[in-house]
C-alpha cells in the first residue's frame, strides 16, 4: 500500500468518525424525544376526550422513536467496528 492510499484510508476514518459523532447527537435525540412522548402518553391515556387521543398519539411516536434509537443504535457500532478495521489495515501496512 503507498502512501496516497494509506492517506485516503485515514481520511475515510476520519470522515467516518464524525458520521459516528453526529449518530451519537441523534441517538440522544432520540432518546429524548421517546421519553417527552412516553410521558405525554402516560397522562395522556389515563384522560379521556381529546387528551386520551394525544395519549394514544404518544404511545405511537414512543414506538416509532424507540425503533429509531434501535437502529441508530446498530448503525453506531457498525460505523465504530468500520473505523476499527480501517485503522488496523492502516497499521499493519
Amino acid at each position: 500500500m503507498n502512501k496516497k492510499d494509506k492517506k485516503r484510508l485515514i481520511y475515510e476514518a476520519e470522515k467516518q468518525t464524525q458520521q459516528v459523532k453526529n449518530l451519537k447527537r441523534w441517538l440522544t435525540k432520540s432518546i429524548g424525544l421517546s421519553s417527552i412522548t412516553m410521558i405525554m402518553a402516560y397522562f395522556g391515556v389515563k384522560r379521556s376526550g381529546i387528551l386520551f387521543t394525544v395519549g394514544i398519539i404518544g404511545i405511537l411516536f414512543t414506538i416509532i422513536f424507540v425503533i429509531a434509537a434501535i437502529f441508530i443504535n446498530m448503525g453506531i457500532k457498525n460505523g465504530q467496528k468500520n473505523i476499527e478495521k480501517i485503522l488496523s489495515i492502516v497499521e499493519a501496512v
